[in-house]
C-alpha cells in the first residue's frame, strides 16, 4: 500500500468514525470535542504541524502542485457548503479572527506559497 492510500485509508476511517459519532452519540462527540478544544492549544499546534509535515511529504512526493490545488478547491466547496448553514457563527468568527489577524499567519504564508507554486508551475 503506498502513502496516499494509507492517508486515505486514514481519512475516510476517521470521517465515518466522525459521522458515526455525530448520528448516534451527539452529546458524547460534543463532550469530546469541548475537552479537546481547552487543552493547550500549543501542543495542538505542534501535532498539528508535525501531522501537516508528514502529510505534505507523502502528497508533494507523489503528486503534482496543480492535482493538489484542485483537490483542495474541491476541498474548500465542501467545508463551505457546511458552513452556508451557519451563517451567523461564520460572521462571529470572521469578525474575531480579523481582530487577532497575527494567529493566522502561518496558514495565510503557506497557501500563499502553495497558490505561487502552483501558479509558477502552471504559467512556467
Amino acid at each position: 500500500m503506498e502513502g496516499i492510500d494509507i492517508l486515505a485509508l486514514v481519512f475516510s476511517s476517521i470521517v465515518l468514525v466522525k459521522m458515526a459519532s455525530l448520528f448516534f452519540m451527539p452529546k458524547w462527540i460534543a463532550l469530546f470535542s469541548e475537552k479537546v478544544l481547552e487543552s493547550s492549544r500549543m501542543m495542538l499546534s505542534g501535532v498539528s504541524a508535525i501531522f501537516i509535515v508528514i502529510v505534505g511529504y507523502i502528497i508533494f512526493s507523489e503528486l503534482p502542485i496543480q492535482t493538489i490545488l484542485a483537490v483542495m478547491l474541491f476541498a474548500h466547496v465542501l467545508i463551505g457548503l457546511f458552513l452556508l448553514q451557519y451563517p451567523k457563527e461564520v460572521a462571529s468568527l470572521t469578525k474575531k479572527i480579523m481582530q487577532d489577524r497575527s494567529k493566522f499567519w502561518l496558514s495565510a504564508v503557506i497557501y500563499v506559497a502553495l497558490c505561487l507554486w502552483g501558479l509558477v508551475t502552471i504559467l512556467a
